[in-house]
Protein backbone atom coordinates (compact mmCIF):
# COMPACT_ATOMS: atom_id res chain seq x y z
CA UNK A 1 0.00 0.00 0.00
CA UNK A 2 1.30 3.30 -1.02
CA UNK A 3 1.91 5.91 1.75
CA UNK A 4 2.84 9.66 2.01
CA UNK A 5 6.49 10.35 2.63
CA UNK A 6 7.78 13.67 4.11
CA UNK A 7 10.46 15.28 2.07
CA UNK A 8 13.06 17.97 2.94
CA UNK A 9 11.09 20.54 0.94
CA UNK A 10 7.90 20.26 2.97
CA UNK A 11 7.31 23.24 5.46
CA UNK A 12 4.37 24.72 7.45
CA UNK A 13 2.41 27.47 5.72
CA UNK A 14 1.92 30.94 7.44
CA UNK A 15 -0.97 33.08 6.38
CA UNK A 16 0.04 36.36 4.69
CA UNK A 17 -2.46 38.39 6.64
CA UNK A 18 -0.77 37.39 9.89
CA UNK A 19 2.60 38.70 8.72
CA UNK A 20 1.04 42.03 7.76
CA UNK A 21 -0.68 42.29 11.12
CA UNK A 22 2.57 41.71 13.02
CA UNK A 23 4.36 44.38 11.00
CA UNK A 24 1.54 46.89 11.64
CA UNK A 25 1.63 46.21 15.37
CA UNK A 26 5.42 46.73 15.50
CA UNK A 27 5.09 50.00 13.54
CA UNK A 28 2.34 51.22 15.85
CA UNK A 29 4.37 50.45 18.96
CA UNK A 30 7.41 52.21 17.50
CA UNK A 31 5.32 55.30 16.64
CA UNK A 32 3.84 55.41 20.15
CA UNK A 33 7.28 55.15 21.73
CA UNK A 34 8.58 57.99 19.53
CA UNK A 35 5.54 60.16 20.29
CA UNK A 36 5.88 59.72 24.04
CA UNK A 37 9.63 60.43 23.84
CA UNK A 38 9.03 63.62 21.84
CA UNK A 39 6.29 64.75 24.22
CA UNK A 40 8.53 64.18 27.23
CA UNK A 41 11.39 65.99 25.48
CA UNK A 42 9.18 69.01 24.73
CA UNK A 43 7.87 69.04 28.28
CA UNK A 44 11.42 68.84 29.61
CA UNK A 45 12.61 71.66 27.37
CA UNK A 46 9.61 73.81 28.26
CA UNK A 47 10.08 73.08 31.93
CA UNK A 48 13.78 73.90 31.70
CA UNK A 49 13.08 77.17 29.90
CA UNK A 50 10.44 78.11 32.44
CA UNK A 51 12.92 77.27 35.18
CA UNK A 52 15.61 79.51 33.63
CA UNK A 53 13.20 82.45 33.46
CA UNK A 54 11.44 82.02 36.75
CA UNK A 55 11.61 85.80 37.30
CA UNK A 56 9.96 86.48 33.94
CA UNK A 57 11.01 88.94 31.26
CA UNK A 58 13.19 92.00 31.84
CA UNK A 59 13.36 94.80 29.28
CA UNK A 60 16.85 96.12 28.51
CA UNK A 61 16.61 99.69 27.14
CA UNK A 62 19.24 100.36 24.45
CA UNK A 63 19.81 103.82 22.97
CA UNK A 64 21.08 104.35 19.41
CA UNK A 65 23.27 107.21 18.22
CA UNK A 66 21.27 107.14 14.98
CA UNK A 67 18.43 104.97 13.66
CA UNK A 68 19.64 101.47 12.88
CA UNK A 69 22.89 101.73 14.87
CA UNK A 70 21.92 98.88 17.20
CA UNK A 71 19.48 96.87 15.06
CA UNK A 72 21.82 94.01 14.14
CA UNK A 73 23.27 93.73 17.64
CA UNK A 74 19.85 93.77 19.30
CA UNK A 75 18.56 91.09 16.90
CA UNK A 76 21.58 88.86 17.48
CA UNK A 77 21.37 89.25 21.25
CA UNK A 78 17.64 88.51 21.25
CA UNK A 79 18.23 85.38 19.13
CA UNK A 80 20.74 84.13 21.69
CA UNK A 81 17.88 83.81 24.22
CA UNK A 82 19.76 85.63 26.99
CA UNK A 83 18.98 84.84 30.61
CA UNK A 84 20.50 86.89 33.45
CA UNK A 85 19.75 86.13 37.08
CA UNK A 86 16.63 84.13 36.16
CA UNK A 87 15.29 86.91 33.91
CA UNK A 88 14.69 86.47 30.19
CA UNK A 89 16.28 89.62 28.74
CA UNK A 90 14.34 91.49 26.06
CA UNK A 91 16.44 94.25 24.43
CA UNK A 92 14.51 97.20 23.02
CA UNK A 93 15.51 100.60 21.66
CA UNK A 94 14.87 103.52 24.02
CA UNK A 95 15.71 107.23 24.42
CA UNK A 96 19.14 108.02 25.84
CA UNK A 97 17.56 109.36 29.03
CA UNK A 98 16.06 105.94 29.79
CA UNK A 99 18.78 103.66 28.39
CA UNK A 100 21.19 101.34 30.16
CA UNK A 101 23.45 100.99 27.11
CA UNK A 102 24.32 103.43 24.32
CA UNK A 103 25.32 102.09 20.89
CA UNK A 104 27.24 104.49 18.69
CA UNK A 105 30.73 105.66 17.80
CA UNK A 106 32.83 106.13 20.94
CA UNK A 107 33.49 109.78 20.18
CA UNK A 108 32.91 113.35 21.36
CA UNK A 109 29.50 113.12 19.67
CA UNK A 110 28.56 110.27 22.00
CA UNK A 111 29.62 112.32 25.00
CA UNK A 112 27.54 115.25 23.72
CA UNK A 113 24.47 113.01 23.36
CA UNK A 114 24.90 111.67 26.87
CA UNK A 115 25.42 115.13 28.33
CA UNK A 116 22.32 116.46 26.58
CA UNK A 117 20.29 113.69 28.23
CA UNK A 118 21.98 114.25 31.61
CA UNK A 119 23.55 110.80 31.46
CA UNK A 120 27.09 109.58 31.98
CA UNK A 121 29.15 106.52 31.15
CA UNK A 122 29.37 103.61 33.53
CA UNK A 123 32.67 102.35 34.85
CA UNK A 124 32.80 99.30 32.54
CA UNK A 125 34.70 99.67 29.29
CA UNK A 126 32.85 100.02 25.98
CA UNK A 127 32.98 97.02 23.67
CA UNK A 128 33.06 96.91 19.85
CA UNK A 129 29.57 96.60 18.39
CA UNK A 130 30.09 96.29 14.64
CA UNK A 131 30.29 98.80 11.82
CA UNK A 132 27.96 100.76 9.57
CA UNK A 133 28.90 102.00 6.12
CA UNK A 134 28.74 105.73 5.42
CA UNK A 135 27.85 106.96 1.95
CA UNK A 136 26.00 109.58 -0.04
CA UNK A 137 22.22 109.72 -0.40
CA UNK A 138 20.57 111.64 -3.23
CA UNK A 139 17.52 111.44 -5.46
CA UNK A 140 19.82 110.42 -8.28
CA UNK A 141 22.73 108.12 -7.48
CA UNK A 142 25.73 110.23 -6.48
CA UNK A 143 29.04 108.41 -6.87
CA UNK A 144 31.53 109.63 -4.24
CA UNK A 145 34.34 109.52 -6.80
CA UNK A 146 32.43 111.79 -9.17
CA UNK A 147 30.93 114.18 -6.62
CA UNK A 148 32.97 117.21 -5.53
CA UNK A 149 33.52 117.24 -1.77
CA UNK A 150 32.19 120.79 -1.44
CA UNK A 151 28.91 119.77 -3.11
CA UNK A 152 28.11 117.28 -0.36
CA UNK A 153 26.02 118.17 2.70
CA UNK A 154 27.74 117.05 5.91
CA UNK A 155 24.96 116.90 8.57
CA UNK A 156 27.02 118.08 11.54
CA UNK A 157 23.89 119.53 13.14
CA UNK A 158 22.40 116.18 14.15
CA UNK A 159 24.63 113.35 12.88
CA UNK A 160 28.16 114.45 13.71
CA UNK A 161 29.78 111.01 13.45
CA UNK A 162 28.38 110.49 9.96
CA UNK A 163 29.38 114.01 8.88
CA UNK A 164 32.92 113.77 10.23
CA UNK A 165 33.53 110.30 8.78
CA UNK A 166 32.33 111.32 5.32
CA UNK A 167 34.25 114.60 5.32
CA UNK A 168 37.47 112.90 6.41
CA UNK A 169 37.26 110.49 3.45
CA UNK A 170 36.02 112.91 0.78
CA UNK A 171 37.55 116.28 1.63
CA UNK A 172 41.01 115.55 3.02
CA UNK A 173 42.67 118.77 4.21
CA UNK A 174 39.46 120.73 3.51
CA UNK A 175 37.36 118.57 5.84
CA UNK A 176 37.49 120.95 8.81
CA UNK A 177 36.33 123.95 6.78
CA UNK A 178 33.45 122.02 5.25
CA UNK A 179 32.36 120.74 8.65
CA UNK A 180 32.37 124.29 10.03
CA UNK A 181 30.31 125.34 7.02
CA UNK A 182 27.72 122.64 7.68
CA UNK A 183 27.34 122.89 11.45
CA UNK A 184 23.69 123.82 11.02
CA UNK A 185 22.87 121.10 8.50
CA UNK A 186 20.66 118.27 9.74
CA UNK A 187 20.11 114.89 8.14
CA UNK A 188 16.53 115.04 9.39
CA UNK A 189 15.93 118.06 7.13
CA UNK A 190 17.62 116.66 4.01
CA UNK A 191 15.40 115.99 1.01
CA UNK A 192 17.95 114.47 -1.35
CA UNK A 193 18.12 117.44 -3.71
CA UNK A 194 21.83 117.61 -2.82
CA UNK A 195 24.01 114.60 -1.93
CA UNK A 196 24.03 114.20 1.85
CA UNK A 197 26.26 112.01 3.99
CA UNK A 198 24.23 109.22 5.59
CA UNK A 199 24.06 105.55 6.44
CA UNK A 200 21.74 103.31 4.47
CA UNK A 201 19.19 103.28 7.32
CA UNK A 202 19.27 107.07 7.77
CA UNK A 203 19.15 108.00 4.07
CA UNK A 204 16.22 110.33 3.34
CA UNK A 205 13.12 108.82 1.77
CA UNK A 206 13.15 108.40 -2.01
CA UNK A 207 16.93 108.67 -2.28
CA UNK A 208 19.56 106.25 -3.53
CA UNK A 209 22.39 105.33 -1.18
CA UNK A 210 25.95 104.89 -2.49
CA UNK A 211 28.66 103.80 0.01
CA UNK A 212 31.91 105.76 0.24
CA UNK A 213 34.83 103.36 -0.07
CA UNK A 214 36.55 102.90 3.27
CA UNK A 215 34.10 105.09 5.20
CA UNK A 216 32.73 103.15 8.14
CA UNK A 217 31.39 104.03 11.56
CA UNK A 218 33.04 101.78 14.13
CA UNK A 219 30.36 101.31 16.75
CA UNK A 220 30.70 100.57 20.45
CA UNK A 221 28.31 99.38 23.12
CA UNK A 222 28.81 101.87 25.95
CA UNK A 223 27.40 100.93 29.37
CA UNK A 224 25.74 103.87 31.14
CA UNK A 225 25.67 104.89 34.75
CA UNK A 226 22.29 103.96 36.20
CA UNK A 227 22.08 107.19 38.19
CA UNK A 228 19.22 109.35 37.01
CA UNK A 229 17.75 106.63 34.79
CA UNK A 230 14.79 104.34 35.33
CA UNK A 231 17.09 101.39 35.81
CA UNK A 232 17.64 98.95 38.65
CA UNK A 233 20.42 96.57 39.57
CA UNK A 234 19.01 93.80 37.38
CA UNK A 235 18.96 96.09 34.34
CA UNK A 236 22.56 97.06 35.05
CA UNK A 237 23.52 93.38 35.05
CA UNK A 238 21.64 92.86 31.80
CA UNK A 239 23.46 95.84 30.27
CA UNK A 240 26.79 94.30 31.25
CA UNK A 241 25.77 91.00 29.64
CA UNK A 242 24.65 92.79 26.46
CA UNK A 243 27.94 94.70 26.29
CA UNK A 244 29.98 91.54 26.83
CA UNK A 245 27.96 89.81 24.11
CA UNK A 246 28.76 92.67 21.72
CA UNK A 247 32.47 92.41 22.39
CA UNK A 248 32.42 88.66 21.92
CA UNK A 249 30.99 88.80 18.41
CA UNK A 250 32.82 91.83 17.02
CA UNK A 251 36.46 92.53 16.29
CA UNK A 252 38.32 95.49 17.75
CA UNK A 253 37.01 98.84 16.61
CA UNK A 254 38.79 100.76 13.86
CA UNK A 255 40.25 104.22 14.18
CA UNK A 256 37.84 107.14 14.03
CA UNK A 257 38.59 110.64 12.73
CA UNK A 258 40.63 113.00 14.86
CA UNK A 259 38.99 115.06 17.62
CA UNK A 260 39.96 118.21 15.72
CA UNK A 261 37.33 117.37 13.08
CA UNK A 262 34.70 116.92 15.77
CA UNK A 263 35.66 120.33 17.14
CA UNK A 264 35.33 121.80 13.64
CA UNK A 265 31.85 120.25 13.45
CA UNK A 266 30.95 121.96 16.70
CA UNK A 267 31.33 118.97 19.01
CA UNK A 268 34.45 119.38 21.10
CA UNK A 269 36.16 116.59 23.01
CA UNK A 270 34.59 117.87 26.23
CA UNK A 271 31.22 116.79 24.85
CA UNK A 272 29.70 120.27 24.45
CA UNK A 273 28.08 120.45 21.04
CA UNK A 274 27.90 124.25 21.01
CA UNK A 275 31.60 124.94 21.29
CA UNK A 276 34.45 125.15 18.82
CA UNK A 277 38.20 124.83 19.42
CA UNK A 278 37.68 127.40 22.17
CA UNK A 279 36.25 124.49 24.14
CA UNK A 280 39.83 123.96 25.24
CA UNK A 281 39.44 126.95 27.56
CA UNK A 282 39.10 126.23 31.29
CA UNK A 283 35.56 125.54 32.47
CA UNK A 284 35.40 128.74 34.52
CA UNK A 285 37.67 130.84 32.28
CA UNK A 286 39.82 131.85 35.27
CA UNK A 287 43.43 131.29 36.25
CA UNK A 288 44.17 129.39 39.47
CA UNK A 289 47.08 127.90 41.34
CA UNK A 290 48.26 125.23 38.92
CA UNK A 291 50.28 122.04 38.91
CA UNK A 292 51.75 121.17 35.51
CA UNK A 293 52.20 117.40 35.06
CA UNK A 294 54.44 116.88 32.03
CA UNK A 295 54.95 113.62 30.14
CA UNK A 296 58.67 113.08 29.51
CA UNK A 297 58.41 109.56 28.10
CA UNK A 298 60.17 108.60 24.88
CA UNK A 299 56.97 109.43 22.98
CA UNK A 300 57.45 113.12 23.86
CA UNK A 301 60.88 113.28 22.21
CA UNK A 302 59.63 114.87 18.93
CA UNK A 303 58.19 117.78 20.96
CA UNK A 304 61.07 118.08 23.43
CA UNK A 305 62.51 121.26 21.93
CA UNK A 306 59.29 123.25 22.29
CA UNK A 307 58.01 121.71 25.51
CA UNK A 308 59.84 124.03 27.90
CA UNK A 309 58.43 127.19 26.33
CA UNK A 310 54.94 125.71 25.99
CA UNK A 311 54.76 125.00 29.73
CA UNK A 312 57.13 127.67 31.01
CA UNK A 313 55.36 130.60 29.34
CA UNK A 314 51.95 130.02 30.99
CA UNK A 315 53.65 129.16 34.30
CA UNK A 316 55.45 132.51 34.33
CA UNK A 317 52.23 134.40 33.52
CA UNK A 318 50.41 132.63 36.32
CA UNK A 319 53.19 133.65 38.69
CA UNK A 320 52.95 137.26 37.51
CA UNK A 321 49.26 137.20 38.38
CA UNK A 322 50.02 135.97 41.88
CA UNK A 323 49.22 132.28 41.45
CA UNK A 324 51.36 129.50 42.86
CA UNK A 325 52.74 127.01 40.33
CA UNK A 326 54.10 123.48 40.76
CA UNK A 327 55.83 121.19 38.26
CA UNK A 328 55.96 117.41 38.08
CA UNK A 329 57.21 115.21 35.26
CA UNK A 330 56.62 111.52 34.65
CA UNK A 331 57.36 108.57 32.38
CA UNK A 332 58.16 105.21 33.99
CA UNK A 333 60.77 104.28 36.61
CA UNK A 334 64.13 104.49 34.80
CA UNK A 335 66.74 104.17 37.54
CA UNK A 336 67.49 101.36 40.01
CA UNK A 337 65.57 101.75 43.23
CA UNK A 338 62.95 104.08 41.74
CA UNK A 339 59.46 102.64 42.21
CA UNK A 340 57.14 105.45 41.08
CA UNK A 341 56.86 106.96 37.58
CA UNK A 342 56.43 110.59 38.65
CA UNK A 343 58.92 113.13 40.01
CA UNK A 344 58.21 116.31 41.97
CA UNK A 345 60.38 118.96 40.32
CA UNK A 346 58.95 122.10 41.94
CA UNK A 347 56.46 122.42 44.76
CA UNK A 348 53.81 125.14 44.72
CA UNK A 349 55.64 128.44 44.50
CA UNK A 350 57.17 130.79 41.92
CA UNK A 351 56.40 129.64 38.37
CA UNK A 352 59.25 131.66 36.88
CA UNK A 353 61.58 128.67 37.29
CA UNK A 354 59.42 126.20 35.38
CA UNK A 355 60.79 126.79 31.87
CA UNK A 356 64.39 126.22 32.91
CA UNK A 357 63.54 123.03 34.80
CA UNK A 358 61.54 121.57 31.90
CA UNK A 359 64.33 122.45 29.49
CA UNK A 360 66.76 120.36 31.54
CA UNK A 361 64.56 117.27 31.57
CA UNK A 362 65.39 114.32 29.35
CA UNK A 363 62.99 111.84 27.77
CA UNK A 364 62.69 108.09 28.07
CA UNK A 365 60.51 105.24 29.21
CA UNK A 366 56.77 104.89 28.70
CA UNK A 367 53.95 107.20 29.83
CA UNK A 368 52.47 105.83 33.05
CA UNK A 369 49.93 108.62 32.97
CA UNK A 370 47.15 107.26 35.14
CA UNK A 371 49.31 106.48 38.16
CA UNK A 372 50.97 109.88 37.87
CA UNK A 373 47.72 111.82 37.48
CA UNK A 374 46.24 110.33 40.64
CA UNK A 375 49.38 111.14 42.62
CA UNK A 376 49.43 114.71 41.29
CA UNK A 377 45.76 115.17 42.16
CA UNK A 378 46.66 114.36 45.76
CA UNK A 379 49.03 117.34 45.75
CA UNK A 380 46.35 119.53 44.12
CA UNK A 381 43.84 118.52 46.79
CA UNK A 382 46.28 119.49 49.54
CA UNK A 383 46.91 122.91 47.96
CA UNK A 384 43.18 123.54 47.60
CA UNK A 385 42.59 122.59 51.23
CA UNK A 386 45.36 124.93 52.40
CA UNK A 387 44.27 127.94 50.34
CA UNK A 388 40.53 127.44 50.24
CA UNK A 389 40.68 128.27 46.53
CA UNK A 390 40.30 126.16 43.36
CA UNK A 391 43.50 124.51 42.08
CA UNK A 392 44.00 123.14 38.57
CA UNK A 393 46.02 120.18 37.31
CA UNK A 394 47.16 120.63 33.70
CA UNK A 395 48.37 117.35 32.19
CA UNK A 396 50.52 117.48 29.06
CA UNK A 397 50.55 113.90 27.77
CA UNK A 398 51.21 111.68 24.76
CA UNK A 399 48.82 109.00 25.98
CA UNK A 400 48.83 106.16 28.49
CA UNK A 401 50.97 103.04 28.53
CA UNK A 402 49.05 99.73 28.43
CA UNK A 403 48.67 98.17 31.83
CA UNK A 404 48.77 101.42 33.79
CA UNK A 405 45.52 100.80 35.74
CA UNK A 406 42.32 99.47 34.22
CA UNK A 407 39.53 101.78 33.06
CA UNK A 408 37.15 101.02 35.89
CA UNK A 409 39.62 101.56 38.72
CA UNK A 410 41.03 104.71 37.15
CA UNK A 411 37.64 106.22 36.40
CA UNK A 412 36.41 105.57 39.92
CA UNK A 413 39.56 107.04 41.47
CA UNK A 414 39.31 110.15 39.29
CA UNK A 415 35.71 110.78 40.28
CA UNK A 416 36.70 110.53 43.94
CA UNK A 417 39.65 112.91 43.53
CA UNK A 418 38.00 115.64 41.47
CA UNK A 419 35.63 118.20 42.91
CA UNK A 420 34.52 121.81 42.95
CA UNK A 421 37.98 123.02 44.02
CA UNK A 422 40.03 120.43 42.10
CA UNK A 423 40.03 120.79 38.31
CA UNK A 424 41.60 118.63 35.63
CA UNK A 425 42.63 119.83 32.15
CA UNK A 426 44.36 117.63 29.57
CA UNK A 427 46.49 118.52 26.54
CA UNK A 428 47.11 115.51 24.30
CA UNK A 429 50.29 115.86 22.26
CA UNK A 430 51.01 113.99 19.02
CA UNK A 431 49.15 111.22 17.22
CA UNK A 432 49.15 108.57 19.96
CA UNK A 433 45.90 107.14 21.30
CA UNK A 434 43.99 109.49 23.58
CA UNK A 435 43.26 108.24 27.08
CA UNK A 436 39.45 108.24 26.89
CA UNK A 437 38.82 107.90 30.63
CA UNK A 438 41.20 110.76 31.42
CA UNK A 439 39.61 113.03 28.82
CA UNK A 440 36.06 112.22 29.87
CA UNK A 441 36.76 113.29 33.43
CA UNK A 442 38.60 116.48 32.48
CA UNK A 443 36.80 119.82 32.58
CA UNK A 444 38.69 120.84 29.46
CA UNK A 445 40.77 119.08 26.79
CA UNK A 446 42.84 120.04 23.79
CA UNK A 447 44.92 118.25 21.20
CA UNK A 448 48.06 119.61 19.57
CA UNK A 449 50.81 118.28 17.34
CA UNK A 450 53.42 120.69 18.70
CA UNK A 451 54.76 124.10 17.81
CA UNK A 452 52.47 127.10 18.12
CA UNK A 453 49.40 124.87 18.56
CA UNK A 454 50.96 123.34 21.68
CA UNK A 455 51.81 126.77 23.11
CA UNK A 456 48.24 127.97 22.61
CA UNK A 457 46.63 124.80 23.97
CA UNK A 458 48.62 124.80 27.23
CA UNK A 459 48.04 128.53 27.73
CA UNK A 460 44.27 128.23 27.18
CA UNK A 461 43.91 125.33 29.57
CA UNK A 462 45.98 127.16 32.18
CA UNK A 463 43.66 130.17 31.92
CA UNK A 464 46.15 132.64 30.45
CA UNK A 465 46.66 134.19 27.02
CA UNK A 466 49.41 132.66 24.87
Amino acid sequence: MAGRHRTDTDSPKVAGWLIVAVILVIALITALIAWFALRDSERSARSEAEGDCIEGELTLPVAEAFPGAADELIAAYRDSAPVVRDHCIVPETAPVADAAVFVGVDSPAADAALKAADRSRGTASPQPAGTKAVGLAAREAAGPESTAADQVVYPAGDQTDIAVTAAAKLAGDDAAELLKRDRGEKLADADGSRPVAATEATAPEDTEFTPIEGAELSLSAIPLDAAGADADEEVTRAAADFTEFAGGRNSAEADRPDDALYAAAGTAATGDGDRDDAAAAPADGAAHDTLFLVDTSAAMEPQADGLAAAVGGPAAKLAEDGHAVALWNYSSPLNPGVTVPYRTNLGFGDGAQVEGVVDALGTGGVPMTRTSVLAALGSVQSQAAQTGEPVRLVVVTTGTAPGDMDDGAFGSALKDALGEDVELAVVHVGDGETDRVLSENAKATAKADGGRALDEAVARLAGVES
